[in-house]
């Protein structure tokens, strides 16, 4: 069982809480009464945001009382034990460790349920945690930590005197986050003459004796420094800043100022790590939740600015930033930025360094110049549309048990209770939410769950929200956005995926509802051409087929309305003459399909034909899922409900200009095709049959590449989710690879059988017609020709 293999193997915990999740039944797993296991699941549940712990552990205690309290005890008993140990040994860990954030959620809700004893017990393991953590800045405060004040940040803190004046002294904080403040007041000790010394360094920086760059370096060269004394400064210098923190609203602007560029810079030049780096990170985060232009606010934007070149290797916080309206409002470049970096961060690296971290020196990445120019130098017929500032609405995201409110409605409505979810929603959902719940319905539902648009519009139009519709119409503009310029979704279906998916609902919010996409929003035409000047067309096409096919859902946007014939015009002129794949022209055909007009019956534009084409690469041979790196995923799409489709696929290279090169070999098909008596032209002229086989033979070179290679990108897919899923004990990797390569020649090679038939019959049938004619055959003639001869050979031709 699950319990048993968790006994024998404490790590296995993450393999098991990726299996419960992917079969949602995590709340079933909770409720199994090995409380150690559970209580271990439910904290590796939490760090994966599944689980409200607190609300969780708060439940539990009710249910068992003193007993599941008592449990608590035992696994942060086992868990601190572990940790010392392996900190002495220096071994791999034996347990999945905690975090603080995690021990400090545990020591809240069990405190009050515990005897006297055991709440010493409890506030000795919590001691322990935070000494642990503070080790890792080379100093061993008692109790009162950067990490506690950070935590609390009203927290009184009483400071001997201030940066400015006299330097950073030490501060003590008189209350930790859930103990009595009797049992944890004490200062973090540095001899006096270390003290000194860092607090020199801080006054000649803000006196402007040293420039910020200069104390960086003394930095640098303090932490690589074998020098004991040096080693002492460096940390007396990180601690005490870290202490002020709660001081810094207090600041002067100037020496604010040149506070929030070191801080920045401690993070970007990897002065800091592991603990310290968190709790660095979580002081930006704090402060830009701050309300705009206050001091702590402008602390967070500057501090950020620094180190913007490494937040793609922090994908997860980049989802927490984007939660920030006043972010986005502030700052459009940086929070622009922090969106191309979710994108980036889910890209898997191909060179590693030696100490198994990306390598991003080469990287556009420490550039953020040549970042916003590279997401707005590819599409600029796409802008995000601006809401017009109403200054009584302050926008916020919603307190957790609001969000599990809003959160419980979306997942439950329905056709048939409609109208009673819609009127939960308006009782949860506030005006100063409307940001968040945008970016969640448009991120996390209408991306991924295109079959729910409908009821969410529903959902949406009962509501009856000029502006909530305004902030998901914009919401959606701005990851289209991001989605058309990202490069990843040039290469992966999936990201093409979601494209498709905003284009359907960008089409649902508006054409089916008869409203038109203005065109300083999207200029549908420019953007094809964007496309075709930067080979992006395997991008562009499908979006604006998406967005079109939702048209005729309505009366208006559908032929011959002059904005969409216009839009339709140009696309048959780029299936005509820009060389498309077969998959490009099947979208342009299931358009025209959908909206009932016949392809031949429009008339191509003419803007190809006289324009100079820019930045046209060599096209390759069809559409190849380039599959992502399995992470926690966020998109500018944050943190997923379930698991992303982003993260469904592993990572392949795929080189389409050597599998160009390669020669497709095909057999000779002359003896087995078959010759209608009735044709002929096949008994007068026997050349007729060899004409027939060139034909055929070339049909099949046309056709053979893209099917095949679409094909095995999804077979791939679907083998893995298969394949991972029901081999997931499996212990023989030899047996599951044999599974997987016999699974995926299966379905590949029946999917390219079922897909290839229909554009096989009408490549044959437009060969054969083309090469009756050219022998001197009547059209009708040609075309009956034809059409018997492919009838007889179709099926030989697709096997």
């Amino acid at each position: 069982s699950i319990v048993d293999l968790y006994s024998k193997e404490p790590t296995s915990l993450t393999r098991i809480l990726a299996f419960v999740h992917e079969l949602k039944i995590l709340p079933v797993i909770l409720d199994i009464p090995s409380f150690l296991f559970t209580i271990d699941l439910a904290a590796l549940a939490t760090r994966r945001e599944y689980l409200n712990l607190e609300k969780w552990l708060q439940d539990k205690i009710t249910e068992h009382g003193q007993v599941f309290s008592q449990a608590c005890l035992k696994f942060l008993g086992n868990k601190v034990r572990a940790e010392l140990a392996r900190q002495d040994s220096n071994d791999a860990p034996i347990t999945v460790p905690l975090s603080m954030d995690v021990v400090n959620v545990f020591v809240k809700v069990t405190l009050d349920n515990l005897s006297l004893p055991e709440k010493d017990l409890l506030r000795d393991i919590h001691s322990t945690y935070v000494q642990l953590s503070q080790k890792l800045l080379g100093i061993e405060p008692p109790i009162a930590t950067s990490e506690l004040i950070l935590a609390t940040p009203n927290t009184t803190a009483n400071s001997n005197n201030t940066l400015i004046t006299n330097a950073i002294a030490t501060s003590n904080a008189s209350n930790a986050v859930f103990l009595p403040a009797t049992t944890t007041q004490g200062e973090a000790t540095f001899k006096q003459e270390i003290e000194d010394e860092a607090n020199s360094y801080y006054e000649r920086i803000y006196s402007g004796e040293i420039t910020i760059d200069e104390m960086v370096e003394r930095l640098i060269q303090f932490s690589k420094s074998n020098n004991p004394h040096e080693q002492d400064v460096f940390a007396c210098m990180i601690h005490n800043l870290f202490d002020e923190y709660n001081f810094f609203p207090k600041y002067p602007d100037k020496e604010l100022a040149i506070t929030s560029i070191l801080f920045g810079q401690l993070v970007q030049k990897q002065l800091v790590s592991f603990a310290p780096l968190g709790i660095a990170l979580r002081c930006v985060l704090d402060a830009l939740k701050n309300p705009p232009g206050s001091k702590m606010f402008n602390f967070g934007i500057q501090a950020l600015t620094q180190f913007q070149s490494r937040l793609p290797e922090w994908p997860q916080y980049c989802a927490h930033l984007l939660q920030i309206p006043a972010l986005q409002q502030a700052s459009p470049d940086l929070a622009h930025m922090i969106k191309f970096s979710v994108h980036v961060g889910r890209m898997p690296q191909q060179h590693p360094d030696e100490n198994g971290l990306p390598d991003l020196s080469n990287s556009t990445l420490n550039d953020p110049s040549k970042i916003v120019k590279a997401l707005s130098d590819i599409f600029t017929a796409v802008h995000v549309p601006e809401i017009a500032v109403d200054e009584s609405i302050v926008y916020e995201t919603p307190t957790e048990a609001i969000q599990d409110k809003i959160l419980f409605i979306i997942n439950n409505v329905a056709l048939n209770n409609l109208e009673l979810k819609c009127n939960d929603l308006k009782e949860n959902l506030k005006q100063s939410a409307y940001q968040w719940f945008s970016n969640y319905l448009v991120v996390k539902r209408a991306s991924i769950e295109p079959n729910y648009h409908d009821l969410y519009l529903l959902l949406l139009k009962s509501v009856n929200s000029s502006l909530l519709y305004q902030h998901v119409l914009r919401e959606t503009f701005a990851n289209i956005k991001i989605l058309l310029n990202s490069e990843s979704t040039v290469s992966s279906s999936t990201e093409r995926t979601l494209l498709k998916n905003l284009g359907a609902w960008l089409g649902g919010m508006t054409l089916a509802q008869n409203k038109p996409i203005v065109q300083k929003y999207i200029a549908f035409k420019e953007l094809l051409l964007e496309g075709y000047d930067h080979n992006r067309l395997i991008v562009v096409i499908p979006f604006v087929c998406k967005v079109l096919e939702q048209g005729t859902k309505n009366t208006v946007f559908v032929p011959p309305n002059p904005w969409v014939m216009a839009i339709l015009r140009l696309l048959v002129e780029l299936y005509q003459n820009a060389n498309l794949k077969l998959n490009l022209k099947f979208e342009i055909e299931v358009l025209c399909k959908s909206l009932s007009i016949e392809l031949g019956n429009i008339k191509p534009s003419i803007v190809l034909k006289n324009r100079q084409p820019k930045n046209r690469l060599p096209t390759t041979t069809a559409v190849v899922a380039k599959p992502e790196e399995e992470i926690m995923t966020h998109s500018p799409f944050g943190q997923p409900a379930r698991p992303s489709i982003t993260n469904l696929i592993a990572s392949v290279e795929a080189n389409t200009n050597d599998e160009e090169a390669m020669p497709i070999n095909i057999p000779n098909l002359g003896p087995y095709l078959t010759f209608n008596p009735q044709i002929v032209m096949y008994t007068t002229q026997p050349n007729s049959k060899r004409w027939v086989l060139q034909a055929i033979t070339q049909s099949i070179r046309e056709i053979i590449g893209p099917v095949v290679e679409r094909s095995v990108a999804i077979a791939s897919v679907s083998t893995r989710e298969l394949v991972t899923k029901d081999f997931s004990m499996e212990s023989d990797e030899n047996r599951v690879r044999k599974a997987a390569h016999l699974m995926a020649q299966s379905l590949a090679g029946s999917l390219a059988l079922v897909t290839c038939k229909d554009p096989l019959r009408t490549t044959m049938a437009n060969h054969l017609r083309a090469v009756f004619m050219t022998n001197g055959l009547s059209e009708v003639i040609a075309e009956q020709a034809a059409m018997l001869t492919v009838t007889d050979n179709l099926d030989l031709v697709c096997a």
